[in-house]
């Protein structure tokens, strides 16, 4: 497991042969929190940017970008606190 960050942790496991997973699990802290004392949607894409920058840069071996995200729908909010794994 390598430190990415305070809060972030990330890890590679590998699955099958030829396959590999990549989990990044966050601990959500008040920065991050938006007036209600919730976790701001915006932190959470943020996150998932990330992730997502790591998967495609890692099975690609080259230097990626968001093109776009088309829909994202938060089902639940995220407390302060919470340890959130994507």
């Amino acid at each position: 497991m390598s430190e990415t960050g305070s809060n972030t942790s990330a890890a590679v496991s590998t699955a099958l042969p030829g396959q590999h997973e990549l989990s990044m699990t966050v601990l959500m802290t008040p920065d991050m929190a938006n007036f209600s004392g919730k976790v701001h949607g915006g932190a959470i894409l943020k996150k998932l940017d990330e992730v997502a920058f790591a998967c495609a840069s890692r099975y690609s071996g080259h230097y990626v970008v968001t093109l776009s995200v088309d829909q994202v729908l938060f089902k639940q909010p995220i407390h302060v606190g919470e340890l959130v794994t994507f």
